[in-house]
């Protein structure tokens, strides 16, 4: 007898292992804030104006000296003193571009941010920096029963149907479980009520606020791949962040058909290939090829952008004297077991490491593409 052998965790398969294990049930994962090098006027800056003043949420990405470039009037802003408190800054100089005169800029307008010109022997120059946000985790215990009973010791007699093949249906159910777990979890603390769940991808990704939707709703329209991806290129994914697209059957071949690219591709002996050496996606210049994957069990008409360098999957490991790394295992249970009656266990305790969520990542919704 043999057993049908679906791809049953395409997804947790995809994503590689942390590292290091977790050494902590609750654990932070730090990612630094990527500022644009832009600022936004907050009010309209007139030709008479001395001073400019920007927005709270860009005060504080210059200092004094910077340079301001307004790309539609050419014209640039040699900034003198600048209070990150208040977000107003004095003028030094304003520079035209050849034949040009000084303008109003109306408020809500970008300014791209250049290089400080500072004085000659002078050094009045501010720090500034990024910051910190933590993320916190946990670690998410697993732990399935395997009892067999009298009538399954009956069925290895009669059709084969032993232990072996038993643990292998179970542990096909398990990766099905983990597959959909690494995509749909949503991080929650252990309490004396609450179990601890470990955070799945959409709801980190969601909660960094890189989600956008798709331009028309049944319509796989590749221009909305592109504007992702070069969302992403313009944060500073590259060649090296191991990029990749998933999505449902329904929305792969959507998308295929609408017309992606398809690579052959090289392998050896051993290697995990697509079947036919074949991969499809979309070539992007300063990230390179794209390739575009299905998982089976995914029933939504989302798109992910996963940056492969950035999300990970880990195992708990014990602290102290006799502390092992808790990964998948079948432990024997001798207290529960009687003379006919098997009991095992399969446990592990796992966590997801996701970094940079907000740059790193992203998710394209409403395609309206699943079945």
């Amino acid at each position: 007898m043999r057993l049908v052998e679906p791809q049953y965790g395409a997804t947790w398969d995809r994503v590689p292992f942390y590292s290091e294990n977790l050494k902590q049930l609750k654990y932070d994962v730090g990612q630094r804030s990527l500022s644009p090098r832009e600022v936004v006027l907050e009010n309209n800056l007139l030709t008479s104006d001395t001073d400019i003043d920007l927005t709270s949420a860009t005060k504080y990405r210059v200092t004094d000296g910077h340079i301001l470039y307004h790309p539609a009037t050419k014209q640039r802003f040699v900034l003198d003193e600048h209070s990150t408190s208040t977000g107003t800054a004095t003028i030094r100089t304003v520079q035209q571009a050849p034949g040009g005169v000084r303008t109003q800029i109306d408020a809500g307008a970008t300014l791209y941010i250049l290089s400080q010109s500072e004085h000659y022997e002078e050094i009045n120059a501010e720090s500034r920096q990024e910051n910190t946000d933590l993320i916190t985790n946990y670690v998410q215990d697993m732990t399935e029963k395997l009892q067999w009973s009298v009538a399954d010791l009956r069925e290895l007699r009669k059709w084969g149907v032993d232990k072996k093949m038993r643990l292998k249906e179970r542990m096909r159910d398990i990766v099905k479980d983990l597959n959909m777990s690494i995509l749909y979890n949503v991080p929650q603390a252990a309490d004396g009520t609450n179990t601890a769940v470990t955070g799945g991808f959409d709801y980190l990704v969601e909660n960094a606020g890189a989600v956008v939707d798709a331009t028309e709703s049944g319509l796989a329209d590749i221009a909305d791949l592109r504007g992702v991806l070069k969302i992403m290129e313009k944060a500073g994914v590259g060649p090296g962040d191991d990029l990749i697209m998933l999505s449902s059957i329904d929305a792969y071949h959507a998308y295929s058909d609408a017309g992606l690219s398809e690579v052959q591709v090289a392998t050896t002996p051993g290697s995990d290939v697509t079947v036919g050496n074949i991969v499809r996606g979309l070539q992007v210049p300063g990230i390179g090829f794209v390739p575009f994957f299905n998982d089976p069990f995914i029933n939504d008409d989302r798109v992910r952008f996963m940056s492969l360098k950035h999300f990970y999957k880990a195992y708990y490991e014990g602290q102290g004297e006799g502390g092992i790394v808790e990964s998948a295992r079948v432990v024997d249970e001798p207290s529960l077991s009687n003379s006919k009656v098997q009991v095992s266990t399969i446990q592990q305790k796992w966590g997801t490491v996701l970094l940079n969520a907000a740059n790193a990542h992203y998710i394209l919704d409403n395609t309206g593409l699943n079945g």
